[in-house]
C-alpha cells in the first residue's frame, strides 16, 4: 500500500516570497504515477513559480501553469488550463511534499533548492 507524503503531515510555512522552497520535481503517485511535475521559481525574490508537467510520460506535450506563494506561505495555482480549479492552494509538509487543499499530494522526488532546515513542531 502506498502512503502519500509524510506519516506526520505537519505543515511547514516558508517565509513570504520564498518560492524557491517549492522548487523541485514532484510526482502524484496516486492519480498520475507515470507523470511528473516540475516547479521552478521565477526568481529568488519573486513569489511567482512556473509549473510544468505531464500526466504520463507518453503524453505528447507538457502543460504549463503559473502559481505564486501567498502571504501565508501557501502555493496557489490556477489549474483551469488543464481542467482543474482556478485557485488551489497547497502547503509543504515536513518532507517537502505538497499537500493540496483537495487532499491530493505531490511527493518531492528531487531538488537542489532546499538549503533551509525544516522545523519539526
Amino acid at each position: 500500500l502506498f502512503r502519500c507524503c509524510s506519516s506526520f503531515p505537519m505543515a511547514y510555512t516558508p517565509p513570504v516570497g520564498e518560492a524557491a522552497m517549492f522548487t523541485g520535481r514532484y510526482r502524484d503517485m496516486v492519480a498520475y504515477p507515470e507523470g511528473y511535475v516540475y516547479i521552478e521559481a521565477v526568481s529568488a525574490a519573486d513569489p511567482v513559480v512556473t509549473i510544468r508537467g505531464k500526466k504520463a510520460k507518453s503524453d505528447p506535450q507538457e502543460w504549463l501553469l503559473k502559481g505564486s506563494v501567498t502571504a501565508s506561505g501557501e502555493l496557489q495555482v490556477d489549474f483551469s488550463p488543464i481542467g482543474g480549479p482556478v485557485k488551489l492552494t497547497g502547503k509543504l509538509d515536513t518532507n517537502h511534499s505538497i499537500i493540496w487543499a483537495d487532499n491530493t499530494c505531490w511527493n518531492l522526488e528531487s531538488s537542489g533548492q532546499f538549503e533551509h532546515t525544516v522545523p519539526r513542531t
